[in-house]
């Protein structure tokens, strides 16, 4: 069945969107973390980035979670091991945030 003209230039414009909102991702994440990068460790600069970076981690898609009673804790712990090491993070596809999530859930799923 064909899709009318009008539906496909929805579909066409909700996909730009989602790409164009993935781009301003990839842009804050990277900025966020060069921000993190620049600033000595514990400095305000440092923290107020290092907040900022964990809020966006939190609602990035493909996080791993879990209804398991000890999850709050693991992730927290996940969150402190993020701050100690995201200096060392390279993105190692072209996307900045398919890279963290996976090396996020890589220690998560530990």
């Amino acid at each position: 069945m064909a899709m009318p003209k009008a539906s496909k230039a929805m579909v066409k414009t909700t996909l730009l969107n989602k790409e164009s909102g993935m781009d301003d991702l990839e842009q804050q994440l990277t900025a966020l973390i060069t921000q993190i990068r620049q600033h000595p460790p514990q400095s305000l600069q440092w923290r107020l980035a290092m907040d900022r970076l964990l809020r966006e981690i939190q609602q990035l898609p493909g996080l791993l979670k879990s209804s398991h009673h000890d999850y709050p804790a693991v992730l927290n712990r996940t969150f402190e091991w993020v701050s100690k090491n995201i200096s060392k993070f390279e993105p190692y596809s072209g996307s900045v945030v398919e890279s963290l999530v996976k090396w996020i859930n890589s220690y998560l799923y530990q």
